[in-house]
C-alpha cells in the first residue's frame, strides 16, 4: 500500500472491485452455510426477552414499510428491521466466530445483507458478494485492531468492528462509489461501541451491540450516499479508531490487503455449543469425563481447567455461579463443565435450566487456570487440559488440542431442528432449498419472505 493511499480507500477499492465471478466456489458455499448458521440463531432465539423487546420497539417506531421484521412479519424501515433481525441473530451466542478478530461476523453481516437486500431487490449473487465483502471488512479491521490494550479496556469486538462490516455490505448493495464508501467508513467509525460489562453483570444486552452496529452501518452508508462525509483516516489517524480502541495505530495498514484466494469468511468457524467462543473446547473435554472415565459426579473431588489466557481472563469465563442469567451460564467454563458432566450434553434447553442447583453446586468443584502449553497454541488453537481428581485420590488428565467445529451437515441440521418448532412445516424445506441455491435467486426476498413464525 502506498503512503498516499489511506487504509479506508485501499479497503474500499479492493472490496468494491470484488465480483461474484471472482469468488472461489468454496467461499460461495461457505457464505450459504453462514446464512444457515445466522438464521438458526434467529429461529432458536426469537422468543428471548431481548429479541422480543427489540422487535416491539422497532414496531412501535412505525417506520416506512421497507423491510420485514423476521418471524413477526410486520414491516418497518430497513434500519429498524435490520436492528430487530440482528438482535435475534445474536440472541443465542451460537453464531459463527472469527478467532483473530474475536468477533461474530455472521450475526452482523447476514442481517445487513438480507434485510437491506430485500429493500433494494438484490439478487442472490449480489447478496453473496456483499456477504463476503462484509465479512472481509469486519474481520480484517478486527484482526489488526485487537490488542492486549483493546481487551484490557473492556471493549467488545463485535460491537466495535461490526459497523464496518455492515457498512461495507450496505455500500455494495447501494452501489456506493469509492469516495462514498470511504466517507461511509469514516462515519461508521464514529458508531463503533460496546463493552464487556454484560459478562460480569450477567445481563442480556450484548445482542444489542450487534444490532446497533448493523443499524448504524446501514445508516452510515445511506448518509454517505446522500453527501455526508467522514474522515478518510478513520483507522490510522491520530484520533482514529486504532488509537482510540487499541492504543496504537501500528500495523493497521494490513487491513486493506485483500487476498481473493484467502478470504476471511473461510476463517470463521461454527460453534458446536451455545456458549462463548472461548468456552467451546472445555465442554468437549468435560464430556469425556462421562464417556471415557465413566466417573459419576459424586466421585469427583475437583476439576481443574487448564486453558489459554483469553479463556481465563475474558469477562465471565471464570465464574462459579449462581447462574441467574443466560449470559452467566454461556460465558462460564465452570458451567460448561458442570453441564457436560451432569447431563452429557449442552443445548439451549440446558441454558433454560441453568438455575438448577446441581450446576452451581458442581461448579464449586471447578477451577480455571492458565496452562502454559495451552497458551502456546493460542491463536489459532483453543486447547484445554482437564485435570480430574476423585474423592478416593485417583487423578486423570484429559487434553483437547482444539475445539470441534460444527460441520456443514450439523449446521444445516440444526437449522432444520430449530425451525420445526417455529416455522410452518412446509416452509423449512423451501428455505433450505432456496438458501442452498441462493446464487440463482432473482431477489433475496425469496428467502426472507419465508421467515415468518407459524401461528399455533
Amino acid at each position: 500500500m502506498g503512503t498516499e493511499t489511506t487504509i479506508s480507500r485501499y479497503l474500499s477499492r479492493n472490496l468494491l472491485n470484488l465480483q461474484y465471478r471472482d469468488l472461489p466456489s468454496a467461499a460461495v458455499e461457505k457464505a450459504k452455510i453462514c446464512i444457515f448458521d445466522a438464521l438458526t440463531s434467529v429461529l432458536g432465539g426469537c422468543d428471548m426477552p431481548v429479541s422480543l423487546a427489540a422487535v416491539e420497539v422497532c414496531k412501535k417506531m412505525k417506520g416506512s414499510s421497507e423491510a420485514a421484521i423476521w418471524m413477526d412479519g410486520e414491516r418497518t424501515s430497513v434500519a429498524d428491521a435490520a436492528f430487530a433481525n440482528t438482535a435475534m441473530a445474536h440472541s443465542l451466542l451460537q453464531e459463527d466466530t472469527h478467532i483473530l478478530s474475536q468477533s461474530h461476523p455472521g450475526s452482523v453481516v447476514i442481517p445487513s445483507v438480507l434485510t437491506l437486500g430485500e429493500k433494494v431487490g438484490a439478487s442472490g449473487q449480489d447478496a453473496v458478494t456483499a456477504i463476503v465483502a462484509g465479512y472481509e471488512a469486519m474481520t480484517r479491521v478486527g484482526r489488526f485492531m485487537v490488542t492486549e490494550e483493546f481487551n484490557r479496556r473492556g471493549f467488545r469486538p463485535s460491537g466495535v468492528f461490526g459497523p464496518f462490516g455492515s457498512c461495507m455490505a450496505a455500500a455494495r448493495l447501494l452501489g456506493l462509489t469509492e469516495d462514498q464508501t470511504c466517507n461511509a467508513f469514516g462515519i461508521a467509525g464514529n458508531c463503533s461501541a460496546g463493552v464487556m460489562e454484560f459478562a460480569h453483570a450477567g445481563t442480556r444486552d450484548f445482542p444489542l451491540h450487534n444490532a446497533f452496529a448493523v443499524k448504524n452501518g446501514i445508516v452510515a452508508a445511506y448518509l454517505a450516499k446522500y453527501g455526508a462525509t467522514g474522515p478518510e483516516t478513520i483507522f490510522e489517524g491520530k484520533a482514529g479508531v486504532g488509537n482510540a480502541f487499541s492504543g496504537t495505530n501500528a500495523g493497521l495498514e494490513g487491513i486493506g490487503s485483500i487476498q481473493k484466494g484467502k478470504l476471511e469468511i473461510m476463517e470463521v468457524y461454527f460453534k458446536e455449543y451455545p456458549l462463548c467462543g472461548f468456552v467451546q473446547t472445555t465442554p468437549k473435554a468435560a464430556l469425556r469425563v462421562r464417556k471415557e472415565l465413566k466417573l459419576k459426579p459424586e466421585e469427583i473431588e475437583e476439576i481443574t481447567v487448564g486453558i489459554f489466557t483469553m479463556g481465563k481472563i475474558w469477562p465471565g469465563t471464570d465464574f462459579r455461579g449462581p447462574f441467574e442469567g443466560f449470559t452467566q451460564a454461556q460465558m462460564s467454563n465452570q458451567f460448561a463443565v458442570a453441564a457436560a458432566v451432569l447431563d452429557g450434553n449442552i443445548t439451549p434447553a440446558t441454558l433454560h435450566n441453568r438455575k438448577d442447583a446441581r450446576y452451581a453446586e458442581f461448579a464449586k468443584k471447578v477451577k480455571v487456570e492458565i496452562d502454559p502449553d495451552c497458551d502456546k497454541n493460542y491463536p489459532p488453537k483453543e486447547s484445554v487440559k482437564l485435570t480430574v481428581r476423585t474423592r478416593d485420590g485417583r487423578s486423570y488428565q484429559l487434553y483437547e488440542e482444539d475445539l470441534t467445529y460444527a460441520d456443514d451437515p450439523l449446521v444445516v441440521g440444526r437449522f432444520i431442528s430449530y425451525g420445526k418448532g417455529v416455522l410452518k412445516e412446509e416452509t423449512i424445506p423451501a428455505l433450505v432449498e432456496r438458501i442452498k441455491n441462493i446464487e440463482h435467486a432473482k431477489n433475496v426476498a425469496e428467502i426472507t419472505s419465508l421467515l415468518v413464525k407459524r401461528k399455533n
